[in-house]
């Protein structure tokens, strides 16, 4: 698929939507249902972790 934008594809939109969710608080059930994701271990493809995120754990 081409990029939606120079050097970003919509793929990796996928996966900054599915780390924003994360980042929110929104619980997995919820961030899989909304990407269509049905296998477990999906998370460990899609998601990232920010730097806000590693703020609230230390």
């Amino acid at each position: 698929m081409p990029a939606v934008l120079a050097g970003f594809t919509f793929h990796e939109g996928r996966h900054t939507h599915r780390t924003w969710l994360a980042d929110d608080g929104i619980t997995d059930v919820a961030r899989a249902a909304r990407l269509g994701h049905n296998l477990p271990g999906m998370a460990d493809v899609y998601e990232h972790v920010t730097p806000a995120m590693k703020q609230r754990v230390t």
